[in-house]
């Protein structure tokens, strides 16, 4: 061998474990961020699931009380609120027009935060603080 190959050859000794490393490190990285991602979306399917049970919930006690002559908002709210609650939810907002119910909830896990809004009541149902009190009919 001539003294120029041993000296080019010497220059690229360990450049594979340099290359291996760098391999290694963009693997993890974007492992990283897809773990993260998925993490984000399973919390906001379950503030999704949390909002939808606490709508439902709501409008199951609001129709009782509608049904028996009373004001269902209060019923309803904390009805709404314990079933979030059962879900690891806090309810943000809860509205109630008649039998519907709109309840806003959000989510905390670990260091991501979701929310989710959802409405509950008879086919005819629209978000019920977009409803006016006046054009509610059961």
């Amino acid at each position: 061998m001539t003294d120029r190959r041993r000296r080019a050859r010497s220059l690229e000794q360990g450049s594979g474990s340099v290359l291996t490393l760098a391999i290694v490190m963009v693997v993890l990285v974007v492992g990283a961020g897809v773990v993260a991602s998925a993490a984000a979306s399973a919390t906001r399917v379950a503030a999704q699931h949390a909002a939808d049970e606490a709508a439902l919930a709501g409008a199951h006690a609001a129709r009782g009380e509608v049904a028996l002559g009373h004001d269902p908002e209060s019923r309803a709210c904390s009805v709404a609120a314990a079933a979030a609650g059962d879900n690891g939810a806090r309810t943000t907002r809860c509205a109630v027009a008649g039998a519907v119910v709109t309840v806003e909830v959000s989510l905390r896990r670990g260091r991501i935060d979701a929310a989710a809004t959802s409405v509950a009541g008879p086919a005819h149902a629209a978000p019920a603080w977009l409803v006016p009190h006046e054009q509610i009919r059961l």
